[in-house]
């Protein structure tokens, strides 16, 4: 609506010619110059070679007639600015809406150009639909399924732990034997206790790996159940299909944990739905 044409304003650069002479280049530059650095770069090459300028005064004048250019555009925007505010107050209600209305979308384009568009990730997703999941019918399920995932792993930390106690009282007690029975010396008794600690090592190390394999598995399993019920939620049966799936599968968390996943996969097969 406001349309503003372009200026034009005097570009001064004072140059040392040879010796202690000085010369002056003025040339007239359209305001406001829409050049990026390459093209004021080729600007200044374009005046050095129409002026018959020094070439070793290229980088100088590039630096001025860049810090020109801004220093213009800044006081040409100030400017249209404020023409632009006196003219809006003669406006009527609808000349200013339909301005409004364009400068909220220039505003909108110009954002986006420079702002860097986020792309939701998986993880980001699914818990958008772990909490439509959580505020259906199949919550009950959720949480049993949950909970059963839970006491394994519980079982499998108290398995650990008995164990990693029960190597520590045999170590113990050997080391101790050795050290009372006067028959050893330090150096194995040294070795000995080099070997204890690569033994509970070896177990521990046992153990962290088995409880990676059984989380990750729980995770994927988990991640799998969430996104069938989420597409039950949406698919044309409504809440009916979940119903049925939560009555399956809280028979199905009484059932030993070796039989829980034959409960889940009959779940799949049951909706015409594979397991992977």
């Amino acid at each position: 609506m406001f349309a503003n044409s372009l200026t034009r304003s005097t570009f001064s650069f004072t140059y040392n010619s040879g010796g202690d002479s000085r010369d002056t280049l003025t040339v007239e530059v359209d305001i406001p110059a829409q050049c990026e650095p390459a093209e004021r770069h080729e600007l200044a090459r374009r005046l050095v070679n129409a002026h018959r300028l020094p070439g070793y005064v290229h980088d100088e004048l590039e630096g001025k007639l860049t810090e020109f250019l801004a220093n213009e555009a800044d006081k040409y925007l100030a400017k249209s600015a404020a023409e632009s505010l006196i003219r809006v107050r003669g406006l009527d209600t609808a000349e200013v809406n339909e301005l409004v209305d364009q400068w909220a979308g220039l505003f909108a384009t110009e954002c986006a150009r420079y702002s860097t568009k986020l792309v939701p990730s998986d993880d980001l997703l699914f818990a958008d639909i772990y909490k439509s999941v959580c505020n259906s019918p199949a919550l009950e399920s959720l949480v049993n399924l949950e909970h059963s995932y839970a006491v394994q792993v519980n079982q499998l930390l108290g398995q650990r732990d008995s164990e990693i106690e029960r190597l520590l009282c045999e170590q113990t007690a050997q080391r101790e034997a050795m050290v009372t029975s006067g028959r050893h010396s330090d150096s194995e008794i040294t070795r000995q206790l080099a070997n204890h600690m690569e033994t509970m090592q070896t177990l521990e190390l046992r153990w962290s790996s088995e409880l990676s394999l059984v989380t990750d598995g729980q995770r994927r399993e988990f991640k799998r159940w969430v996104m069938a019920a989420y597409e039950d939620l949406e698919n044309v049966y409504g809440s009916s299909c979940i119903m049925e799936r939560a009555r399956k599968l809280n028979a199905a968390v009484n059932q030993p944990r070796s039989d829980i996943i034959k409960g889940l996969l009959y779940l799949n097969v049951g909706t015409g739905r594979s397991s992977e």
